[in-house]
């Protein structure tokens, strides 16, 4: 492995270090602090935040719904050169039920010793549900559908 990929696990074993000890305020704070983290999705917390002040400030409030802390497990560590995917999988609890996501992703890209970007892959649709009381509900017919020529 290349001294940048080995830099690279490094902080990344640093991450899921923190995540696992419920330390998420650490994981964000290995960002730099014009990093780019992205949460995927349309929910509330989606988004693009800039820099660790900014995930504190927008979403940190958002993200005050959960009444258990997510327990992340990893998988697998796939690192190439400065840029690293975790996979994993994850539950907890917010106000309105029970967060579960099976197939969660964290993509990184490592520059001057930080995190230069992070993109989180999950199931925004638990966001909604758990922390958010949304419910899912069946489209009406004819305006889902696409009607046959």
């Amino acid at each position: 492995m290349s001294a940048s990929g080995e830099k690279t696990r490094a902080l990344i074993e640093k991450f899921i270090e923190h995540n696992q000890a419920g330390r998420f305020e650490e994981c964000y704070r290995m960002l730099n602090p014009d990093a780019r983290y992205t949460l995927i999705g349309k929910t509330r917390a989606s988004g693009t935040y800039i820099g660790p002040d900014d995930v504190f400030a927008r979403l940190a409030p958002l993200l005050s719904n959960f009444t258990e802390r997510p327990r992340m497990q990893f998988s697998h560590i796939l690192v190439d050169g400065n840029q690293a995917f975790l996979r994993a999988s994850g539950e907890g609890c917010g106000l309105y039920g029970r967060y579960e996501q099976p197939f969660y992703g964290f993509y990184f890209r490592v520059e001057n010793g930080g995190f230069a970007e992070m993109i989180e892959y999950l199931d925004p649709l638990q966001l909604e549900i758990s922390l958010f009381g949304k419910e899912l509900v069946d489209a009406k017919a004819g305006k889902a559908s696409l009607r046959a020529t």
